[in-house]
């Protein structure tokens, strides 16, 4: 789906992201995870738990700036370069050079969240960190945003050296992950659908994204201004908005944001 080599004996199915960062944090065995800032929320909850720690790394204009990565003690590093959460920018082609170099010369390990890259409608579509270095590059991707977060399917691909202990930690939470859903998403693949879902919907997208008004404001004039249901799903209480702008969320008060 992503161009990823992907042998299937490194494939690891889990529920999504999240579960696929506790394992990996238990095997890489209490390390200090490097995490995009901004990020996806409670992540560092999730590292916390599996008995890791992390670091903030600021994220700009061109993605997260993976150069203050070396002297740290940061043992991986949790990125998303095709489309990062919350900020929506792509890591650019030096950065995303620097952290297979960062990798090999430390011994780290880059966690790639695949977020929401098979839609991008700005520039080309990118690919995967993991054709750079696959030994020191542990894939993610979730079929939360192409097909529906409830489905709550996802997969690593990993390097050889994590395989077993990512697997027998999995194993000993959950024993395993749901059948139905894995082989309905495979007839999807193997029959072409999913392909075409994909295609129509990019098409779908791309002309809704087409309809917006190219300055950036609503019908009414208004600048819209959304806030990541994973930030805040209310209007915040300490001030009022601009004059010219709008707050608004793309989930409903009070609702919980689905995982990737």
């Amino acid at each position: 789906m992503r161009a990823v080599a992907a042998d299937p004996e490194r494939l690891v199915i889990c529920a999504g992201f999240t579960q696929a960062l506790s394992p990996l944090t238990r095997a890489l065995g209490a390390p200090v995870m490097a995490l995009e800032d901004p990020g996806l929320a409670d992540r560092d909850r999730t590292i916390a738990t599996a008995g890791g720690s992390h670091l903030p790394i600021p994220v700009d204009a061109i993605g997260a700036r993976t150069g203050l990565l070396t002297g740290t003690s940061a043992s991986a590093m949790v990125v998303t370069p095709a489309h990062q959460f919350p900020l929506g920018v792509t890591l650019a082609p030096s950065r995303r050079s620097e952290l297979p170099s960062w990798a090999a010369e430390s011994g780290g390990l880059i966690i790639e969240d695949d977020y929401d890259a098979e839609f991008r409608y700005d520039r080309q579509p990118v690919g995967a960190l993991r054709g750079l270095a696959p030994e020191h590059v542990a894939y993610t991707g979730t079929a939360s945003k192409t097909l529906a977060p409830a489905l709550r399917l996802g997969w690593m691909v990993l390097p050889c050296a994590l395989l077993d202990a990512v697997v027998q930690t999995k194993h000993d939470r959950d024993l395993g992950s749901p059948a139905l859903e894995q082989l309905t998403l495979a007839r999807l693949i193997d029959s072409g659908a999913y392909e075409r879902h994909l295609r129509r919907a990019r098409r779908h997208y791309s002309h809704a994204t087409a309809l917006q008004p190219r300055d950036g404001t609503t019908a009414s004039g208004a600048t819209p201004c959304w806030l990541p249901c994973a930030i805040t799903s209310r209007r915040p209480r300490s001030a009022a908005p601009p004059p010219d702008c709008t707050w608004s969320s793309p989930c409903p008060a009070g609702s919980t944001p689905p995982r990737s």
